[in-house]
């Protein structure tokens, strides 16, 4: 049997997912994936085979696009428009590249 977070690593290798799709998925809440998610970015940061990726929030209403962001939660509102509309982060386990 797995644990939640490596039922949520293996939902994150397949493609990417919202905290809110890995929370319903699982039966978790939102808030629990998004501490789990930081448990597992620590513990790729150590690995050579695997990385974390972070698929940016985005407006809907302008598209802005919220690159520097460093929380895994999603945004409330556009800092542009002021829409309350926003597509969340999704975040992904890729393989790391070699050279």
């Amino acid at each position: 049997m797995r644990t939640i977070r490596q039922s949520i690593l293996a939902l994150l290798q397949q493609t990417p997912h919202s905290s809110y799709d890995v929370a319903r998925n699982l039966g978790i809440s939102e808030r629990e994936v998004e501490d789990h998610l930081t448990h597992i970015i620590k513990s790729l940061k150590h690995q050579e085979t695997q990385q974390f990726h972070v698929h940016p929030a985005a407006c809907r209403h302008c598209g802005f696009i919220f690159r520097d962001r460093h929380r895994l939660t999603c945004p409330t509102r556009c800092p542009l428009c002021k829409h309350e509309q926003v597509f969340p982060p999704r975040f992904e386990v890729r393989h790391r590249k070699t050279c």
